[in-house]
């Protein structure tokens, strides 16, 4: 009995940490990929290679870094 509700213990801290995962990859690479293609894309139709996607990386960067650090506190306080 007791074995079993460590097996559940572990495996929803597992699904948790994954969740956890999955949701700061995705802050991660998508604001980057949507910078990538609107960057390039400005880019070509306005001839101001490479400012714009220079421009647009910058942002989705400190965008990313603050959904982030929002994810990290939010489930820091859950877990504790």
């Amino acid at each position: 009995m007791k074995n079993d509700n460590n097996q559940k213990k572990e495996s929803l801290l597992n699904s948790e940490y994954l969740k956890i995962f999955g949701r700061i990859s995705v802050w991660i690479v998508t604001p980057v990929i949507f910078s990538l293609i609107i960057g390039k894309y400005f880019d070509n139709k306005y001839n101001t290679a490479p400012w714009i996607l220079a421009t647009a990386l910058a942002i989705s960067f400190t965008v990313s870094m603050v959904a982030i650090v929002k994810i990290a506190k939010k489930y820091d306080k859950d877990l504790k």
